[in-house]
């Protein structure tokens, strides 16, 4: 016979509703192949609260199995496509954890660790498939955003992002006063947020911040969905500096041309995790602005070029809108009718996987003055910007600028 229940077993029956409600829509949608996106995070977050409360109600072993459901959804989330035969299996859990709350853990003890099981294998099918992809922040940082996170990632603090479903339609003051807020600036330092457009009714917002905490006592304040974000940044701010010996050959191979002081950079990039990254490594060279496609990028170099000219410019090639060797173009067009003679406009640096070589190649007939291929890294980035002549400002914000 099911046990009494009381009022925290209550909340939990009750969280399992809503949780099961969504299920079943998202049974129905993959059967027809319709599924919206928001839909998916929504249950995605149902399960991570329930994870939190059976975890806070005493009842681990529930937890971890919510916490296999959770792993499943967030590949859902992550692009997935669902299958009826995959939300058979988490309808099953659902009733599985309704039932261990009914008439105790032991009850089903056996079951719930098939289902476990079950939920990691599929969790691990869907991961494989992923082929390792790293969350996407999703928006560009703005340059106070980007010095104060590389100021962070220099102090060892590790970086997440925080997803909420709030009101569509949500002001600013509203996001300001949510209660997560007042959680994470206790817990760390929040960098950015930015609020989506996630459907019809609900809204997206991001935070991104950073904290001492590991992820699993940061679980104990935050019942949002939450995920780490890889930078690849060395904490160490020293290792940036190469040392003078080295300096001084590279200047040999490659002398600079005199640049605007304090240089300005633009990184013009469709993916926001490659352009947050450009950023963070270039933040300590000078102003750094971004773009996420040629037209964007053309547009501010345009408007900079009638005052404050940019020295430099990071330029992916394949990007929507313009791409970048057609902006490319563009830019040393705008120079030439500027009166800027051929070597003496902005260092323009062009980037794109290595198998797209021969698009690089063909950049540098439009006169691009060097390359990067993707994924960035750091050491190629600052080898890059010592041949031009580039030191990095110390971390008191003294600028040491290029070299005429």
């Amino acid at each position: 016979m099911p046990r009494d229940v009381g009022e925290a077993e209550q909340q939990l029956l009750e969280r399992l509703d809503v949780l099961e409600t969504g299920l079943v829509a998202l049974d129905r949608g993959a059967d027809s192949g319709d599924v919206e996106r928001g839909s998916v995070h929504s249950l995605f977050r149902e399960a991570h609260n329930l994870k939190s409360a059976l975890s806070l109600a005493g009842y681990e072993s529930l937890s971890s199995l919510t916490h296999a459901l959770e792993s499943c959804l967030d590949m859902l989330r992550a692009g997935a496509r669902a299958r009826p035969e995959w939300t058979d299996l988490f309808l099953d859990t659902v009733d599985l954890l309704r039932l261990a709350i009914l008439d105790g853990e032991e009850a089903v003890a056996e079951r719930a660790l098939g289902l476990r099981e079950g939920l990691e294998a599929l969790a691990g099918i869907l991961r494989a498939e992923d082929h390792g992809r790293q969350p996407e922040i999703g928006f560009p940082l703005d340059f106070l955003e980007a010095e104060d996170l590389s100021r962070a990632l220099h102090e060892g603090l590790s970086l997440y992002m925080l997803e909420k479903l709030v009101s569509a339609g949500m002001s600013k003051e509203a996001v300001a006063g949510l209660p997560v807020q007042e959680t994470l600036a206790g817990i760390g330092r929040i960098i950015a947020m930015r609020i989506l457009e996630a459907d019809s009714s609900q809204s997206l917002l991001r935070v991104l911040f950073t904290t001492s905490f590991p992820a699993a006592e940061i679980g104990f304040s935050i019942f949002d969905p939450f995920y780490p974000i890889q930078t690849k940044i060395s904490s160490a701010p020293n290792d940036a500096v190469h040392d003078k010996k080295e300096g001084t050959e590279a200047r040999k191979r490659k002398q600079p041309k005199a640049v605007p002081r304090p240089p300005r950079i633009l990184i013009v990039d469709d993916d926001p995790t490659a352009l947050l990254l450009l950023q963070l490594i270039l933040s300590p060279y000078g102003r750094v602005d971004t773009a996420m496609d040629g037209q964007e990028a053309l547009d501010k170099f345009s408007d900079a070029f009638k005052s404050e000219r940019y020295g430099y410019v990071f330029m992916d090639i394949r990007m929507p809108r313009l791409s970048g060797d057609l902006a490319l173009k563009a830019i040393r067009n705008l120079e030439k009718e500027g009166g800027v003679l051929i070597g003496e406009g902005a260092r323009v640096v062009m980037s794109t996987a290595l198998s797209d070589f021969s698009t690089i190649s063909a950049s540098f007939r439009d006169q691009c003055d060097s390359y990067l291929v993707k994924p960035y890294e750091r050491k190629a980035v600052e080898t890059l910007m010592l041949q031009f002549g580039v030191e990095p400002m110390d971390l008191g914000g003294e600028k040491i600028l290029a070299r005429d």
